[in-house]
């Protein structure tokens, strides 16, 4: 009676095991050894990709749909402490959590559908809205996608977008190239890689309608990046002190863009540009202390900002033999300080000039 009894008991336990085993690998969605972990909630009717296990041979992954069921959340530190190099996520994801790629020690490319946590972000600050809705928060930028964690290898990237507001997040130092694939029309957002010093190649769909203020500010490698015929519009401060940032890639295709903001691509190293035929207005300050040498003004410019050139030192040549308006605007100070610019670098009789509009530079006007 014991025996039978005993093996009663180890049945029992046997099967119950069994029970929890199979309760455990199951809960909406599948769970695998090795690879991606999805979920799918009650009510939703899209995966969420909540976790991934390093198999040790797959270093490029392409998240696609499962089961045709499309991939719409990636959640909070799904791929913490992967050795993937390459992530492509789909522009079917709709929301990514904090931290989702924190401590990816190895990752070395990443595509995505938006920067930070989802794609409603603001790209252009609002002058007339209260002070808190000017600020912008982590979650708007790429810090937000690695989190706070401090770890080997980490790169410390502080941000700060009002006196008193600041977050501080690592990235991998591996990271080098972002591709930017939206589903939609997308602008990207205000100081979206601000400080992402080792950013170094960008690409961007045609889906990008707009370059936000201070969107890639501080990016001092960013070499490799070209605009697309999508792109009407460059914000303030948007390249700012980008040093190795190559114009002729830049604006190769850029052929919609209209407006350059203030401060676009102030304290840049490029000797050379030629501005888009679209180009119609030159923000204030946009090349101020430049170390630009010759720029093509663009067909339909017609105003040039204050300050637009101010320090430029090395400037010799403004070349204005495309511009077709019958005179252009320019801003008090507009090429203040440009000591090596001359009358024989500059077609004064196409300018609108401001008040000292050439002070402390090489032009004189009769």
């Amino acid at each position: 009676m014991k025996k039978l009894f005993k093996a009663l008991i180890i049945t029992m336990l046997v099967v119950a095991s069994c029970l929890c085993l199979f309760a455990c690998n199951t809960d909406d969605g599948e769970q695998s050894a090795k690879g991606i972990v999805y979920k799918k909630y009650k009510g939703e009717d899209f995966y969420t990709v909540y976790d991934y296990v390093d198999d040790g041979v797959t270093t490029s992954l392409n998240i696609t749909a499962k089961d045709g069921i499309e991939i719409g959340r990636i959640a909070t530190g799904a791929f913490d402490g992967s050795s993937l190099t390459e992530i492509i996520v789909p522009n079917t994801v709709t929301e990514i959590g904090a931290g989702a790629f924190k401590n990816m020690k190895k990752l070395e490319s990443l595509t995505l559908p938006f920067i930070g946590k989802t794609a409603v972000a603001d790209g252009f600050i609002n002058e007339s809205a209260p002070s808190d809705d000017k600020s912008v928060d982590a979650s708007r930028t790429i810090s937000y996608l690695f989190g706070t964690e401090e770890y080997d290898m980490g790169i410390k990237i502080t941000n700060n977008y009002n006196a008193d507001k600041n977050t501080t997040c690592y990235l991998p130092q591996t990271l080098t190239k972002i591709v930017l694939n939206p589903k939609e029309d997308y602008v990207v957002p205000m100081y979206a890689f601000s400080g992402f010093v080792n950013l170094r190649t960008v690409e961007l769909s045609d889906k990008v309608t707009a370059i936000g203020d201070g969107a890639f500010k501080g990016c001092m490698t960013l070499k490799n990046i070209e605009l697309p015929a999508s792109v009407t519009a460059i914000g303030k401060n948007a390249f700012d002190s980008c040093k190795m940032l190559d114009t002729a890639l830049l604006l190769s295709g850029a052929t919609g863009v209209e407006s350059l903001g203030n401060f676009a691509f102030a304290n840049t190293k490029f000797a050379s540009i030629t501005l888009p035929q679209s180009v119609q207005t030159i923000g204030e300050s946009c090349f101020v202390n430049a170390e630009l040498q010759t720029i093509t003004l663009s067909k339909n410019l017609i105003s040039i900002g204050k300050e637009a050139f101010s320090g430029c030192k090395y400037l010799t040549t403004v070349n204005s033999t495309t511009v077709t308006a019958s005179k252009v605007t320019v801003g008090v100070f507009a090429f203040v300080d440009c000591k090596k610019l001359t009358n024989s670098g500059i077609d004064l009789s196409k300018f609108d000039c401001g008040a000292n509009c050439f002070m402390d530079s090489g032009v004189t006007i009769a």
